[in-house]
């Protein structure tokens, strides 16, 4: 019988050389808006927007950091964020694992496989209710305007 905990924690141990690139791809994603930022503002340009319209301004500011957020974020902060994502995504992932046959669920085998967008995985349960499969797949979202581009975790039980 495992806890959540438990469950999440051997799913981060199992993710973690790709959680590892994807938190390195985003730190220097973030350091590569904020250089970008700090360009722009001592550019002519910028100097030149910064005296005319304030909304164009910090409009031009906000797509360069890739957000509002980010913009207002350190580096601590960023990362302090990324690694929230993913021990929530690991939380979710154990949920769904708990939830698809309550706590006398057990890992019997799997597979899991990474891809350009992050990991896919299969994993067969024995369950109080029966044998079920985990279908774990990782997409890119978001990436226009309002969200900086991440993956999205989807999890399905069948």
């Amino acid at each position: 019988m495992k806890t959540l905990v438990q469950l999440a924690n051997e799913i981060e141990t199992a993710l973690a050389p790709l959680d590892t690139k994807w938190f390195d791809d985003s730190v220097a994603w973030f350091e590569k808006r904020k250089q970008e930022v700090a360009e722009f503002r001592s550019s002519e340009e910028g100097k030149a927007a910064r005296k005319g319209c304030q909304w164009a301004y910090y409009k031009k500011l906000w797509a360069l950091a890739g957000g509002k957020g980010n913009y207002n974020m350190n580096l601590d902060e960023y990362m302090k964020k990324c690694e929230k994502v993913i021990r929530e995504r690991n939380f979710k992932i154990a949920s769904k694992i708990l939830n698809a046959g309550g706590h006398d669920t057990e890992v019997i085998g799997g597979e899991l496989s990474y891809t350009n967008n992050g990991f896919d995985g299969v994993f067969k349960l024995t369950t109080s209710e029966g044998s079920k499969t985990i279908f774990i797949n990782t997409i890119y979202a978001g990436g226009y305007n309002i969200q900086a581009l991440h993956l999205r975790t989807l999890v399905k039980v069948k």
